[in-house]
């Protein structure tokens, strides 16, 4: 494949990681979660709160594939959170139904905003 295409490729996934990221804190800022605390009892309201979570497990799902596809197209890209994001995949594709929620917490709490960051850095480097 050459430069131009996987230069866009890379820009696609970029786009779609910072979407979904906007997406989980727009979410948490209208469901008012602010820490762990926040994020462990809502799961235990109800249906529609629960449909929520998983929603922002989807949304987290599509990012580690995207960082994954990220990594496969050029693993000289810097992204600090990259590893432990790819790593949290096997909660979402393996443990579907036994998701450690605090784990979930720590990536959209910790790795999100700093995967965030370090997209911003380094997305124009790709539009083409």
């Amino acid at each position: 494949m050459d430069n131009e295409k996987i230069k866009k490729k890379i820009y696609h996934h970029f786009e779609n990681i910072i979407s979904s990221i906007d997406f989980i804190q727009e979410l948490l800022s209208r469901l008012n979660i602010k820490c762990q605390e926040d994020f462990l009892n809502h799961i235990d309201k109800g249906i529609t709160e629960k449909a929520q979570i998983k929603g922002i497990e989807n949304e987290l799902f599509h990012i580690t594939e995207s960082v994954r596809a990220v990594k496969e197209l050029d693993d000289n890209i810097y992204l600090k959170s990259r590893d432990e994001i790819i790593k949290s995949r096997a909660i979402f594709v393996h443990a579907y139904w036994k998701v450690n929620y605090e784990i979930v917490w720590n990536i959209t709490d910790i790795h999100l905003p700093e995967l965030k960051n370090d997209i911003l850095a380094i997305i124009n480097d790709y539009k083409i």
